[in-house]
C-alpha cells in the first residue's frame, strides 16, 4: 500500500478520470467485495481523489455486502473495513441472510444492488462505480450467447443505470492478469 502513489500517472487514473470526474460525478460509491478488481479501483478512486485536476468538493465512499454465504465472508468483510481504514475511506456494510439458497445467484445479486442504492440515496451519492472488468465482459457475451440471448441485449454496458442511479463500469480496458500485476507492483493488498 506504501507504492500507491504510484499510481497518479497510471492508465487506471486516465480511466477513472474520463468515467467519473470528466462526467461530472463527484460522490460515487464503490462497490468493494475486498477481491483483485476491487481492490484495484477503491486504490485508484483514493489516488484520483488527491489529484489537482479533481475538484476539491470529490468525495468517495466504498459499501461491502457481505453475503453470508461461505466460510470467509466475515474475513472478508473485515478485510474490506481495515483496508477502507488504511486508506482513509469511509465504508458501509451490510450483512445479507437468506432463507434458502433456491435461485441464490439472482437473489444474492438484486439484494445487493438493492443495499448499495439504499446506501448511496442515503449518503447522496451521485453514481455507483463496480470493478468489472474486460474478462468479465467477455465471459458475458460468451454465456448470454450460449444461453441464446437477442444479440441486441449481449454483454454488460460500460454506463447502465440502477433505479435512476447511474451505474459506472469503468475497469473495461483492463484484464484480469493486468490487474493482477498492477496490485503486484503496487503492493495493494486483497483477498480471493
Amino acid at each position: 500500500m506504501k507504492d500507491l502513489l504510484k499510481l497518479r500517472r497510471s492508465k487506471l487514473i486516465s480511466c477513472l478520470h474520463e468515467s467519473v470526474v470528466q462526467k461530472g460525478f463527484k460522490r460515487p460509491l464503490v462497490a468493494f467485495s475486498g477481491g483483485p478488481d476491487s481492490c484495484l479501483l477503491l486504490s485508484g478512486l483514493s489516488v484520483l481523489s488527491k489529484r489537482k485536476s479533481t475538484p476539491a468538493d470529490f468525495s468517495f465512499f466504498a459499501f461491502h455486502a457481505n453475503h453470508n454465504l461461505r466460510e470467509s465472508a466475515k474475513h472478508d468483510e473485515d478485510f474490506c473495513v481495515d483496508f477502507c481504514k488504511k486508506i482513509n475511506v469511509p465504508i458501509g456494510t451490510v450483512k445479507l441472510n437468506f432463507s434458502s439458497l433456491e435461485n441464490i445467484y439472482h437473489r444474492a445479486r438484486q439484494a445487493r444492488y438493492d443495499a448499495l442504492f439504499d446506501f448511496a440515496n442515503s449518503n447522496r451519492c451521485d453514481c455507483i462505480l463496480t470493478a468489472h472488468h474486460g474478462d468479465d465482459f467477455v465471459e458475458t457475451v460468451i454465456l448470454q450467447s450460449l444461453r441464446g440471448v437477442d444479440k441486441s441485449k449481449i454483454g454488460i454496458k460500460e454506463i447502465s443505470n440502477w433505479k435512476g442511479l447511474p451505474l459506472i463500469r469503468p475497469m473495461f480496458d483492463f484484464t484480469k492478469i493486468e490487474i493482477e500485476s498492477i496490485l503486484k507492483n503496487h503492493n495493494i493488498p486483497f483477498v480471493i
